[in-house]
């Protein structure tokens, strides 16, 4: 096989890692199983049970979550008890943590993590944005509603800017029904600087 020596004790730092993943993503009931699975290599679970003082409906919602995100993995054996002078079978269920896929769900999870966040920063990114001429405010595609003129389709800061809304009001005065001209006028000289 190979020539890697076999390591009899779990590493500290992978320990930490069990509780720290424990209690940055699971529930209290989780992170206790995750706490006493990583302080002992095997338990079985009676003795989680002992250990944990929980009721075995609630342990076992916890060791089945805890199996479906892979981070710990069971063991079924066949063990024999005596019982008023009567030998019996019962299957008995071992728990552990195989620290190898710990650390790969651990990685996996990360990843689709770091996935989930870039795809909102290329929407976030990607989002159409307007800016005023006057005070250079953006508005998003979702406000273009509120600034757009529904008769002539054209982008009508006047409401939301204070500059361009004191240069029309003027104006207006001015020039009675022809303050759009001035904001075209406007936007387009603001343009042209840039």
């Amino acid at each position: 096989m190979s020539d890697q020596p076999v390591i009899r004790e779990i590493p500290l730092t992978l320990k930490k890692l069990v509780r720290l993943i424990a209690r940055g993503y699971y529930q209290p009931t989780q992170i206790a199983v995750l706490d006493v699975l990583s302080m002992y290599p095997c338990v079985k679970e009676e003795d989680l049970l002992d250990v944990l003082k929980f009721d075995q409906k609630q342990l076992r919602q916890a060791l089945v979550f805890l199996k479906k995100d892979k981070l710990i993995k069971s063991l079924q054996k066949m063990e024999t008890f005596d019982s008023d002078q009567v030998e019996k079978q019962h299957m008995a269920h071992y728990y552990y943590i195989n620290y190898k896929q710990f650390v790969n769900a651990v990685k996996y999870k990360l990843d689709q993590m770091r996935k989930k966040i870039e795809m909102e920063e290329k929407k976030f990114q990607n989002r159409t944005s307007y800016q005023c001429p006057g005070c250079q405010s953006t508005f998003s595609d979702l406000d273009v509603d509120r600034i757009i003129d529904h008769v002539d389709g054209s982008l009508k800061f006047v409401d939301y800017c204070p500059v361009i809304y004191s240069v029309t009001a003027v104006n207006h005065k001015l020039h009675a029904g022809r303050s759009d001209v001035y904001i075209v006028k406007l936007n387009s000289k603001k343009t042209n600087k840039l």
